[in-house]
C-alpha cells in the first residue's frame, strides 16, 4: 500500500548521474534556505524555549513552548558530547539571546540576552513538599 504514493522525482535530460546527486547538480543544499549560513559552520533550526524567560532588551516575558528560528553552531566538546550554542532573536524587540548547552550539568546557560524566570515554593510547599506542582507564592 505505501508504494502507490511514490517519490518520483524529475530528472532534466542534461542530468550526468555520475556527477553526483540533483541537488549537487543544481547547485543547492538539501536544508536549503537553512543551510545558508553551513560555510560558517551555523545551520537554522527551530527551537522552542525550554523554560520561562525575561527578555532583558523589551523587560516582557517570552513563556515556555514559544518557536524560534535559530542559529545553531557548535563550539566545543565535552568529552564525546558536542556543545552546541543557539542564537535567536526577540520577536518583541531587537534583542538577541543565547543559550548553550552545558552536558557537564545536564542544564543550559544563559549567556546574555535573556534572564529565567524562577518560581519559589510557598511556605507550605517547603515545609512539606507533597505537591510535585510549582506554585508561584502570593504573598
Amino acid at each position: 500500500m505505501g508504494e502507490r504514493k511514490g517519490t518520483n522525482k524529475y530528472y532534466p535530460p542534461d542530468y550526468d548521474p555520475s556527477k553526483g546527486g540533483l541537488n549537487k547538480w543544481q547547485g543547492t543544499h538539501a536544508l536549503r534556505e537553512r543551510a545558508r549560513k553551513i560555510h560558517l559552520g551555523v545551520i537554522i533550526i527551530r527551537f522552542e524555549m525550554p523554560y520561562n524567560i525575561w527578555c532583558e532588551g523589551c523587560n516582557n516575558h517570552i513563556g515556555m513552548g514559544v518557536r524560534y528560528n535559530a542559529e545553531k553552531k557548535k563550539v566545543g566538546m565535552y568529552y564525546t558530547t558536542p556543545i552546541y550554542e543557539f542564537k535567536m532573536k526577540c520577536h518583541l524587540c531587537e534583542n538577541h539571546f543565547i543559550i548553550k548547552t552545558d552536558p557537564a550539568v545536564l542544564e543550559d546557560k544563559k549567556i546574555g540576552g535573556i534572564q529565567q524566570k524562577m518560581n519559589r515554593l510557598c511556605q507550605k510547599q517547603r515545609k512539606f513538599k507533597k505537591n510535585f506542582m510549582m506554585i508561584p507564592c502570593l504573598n
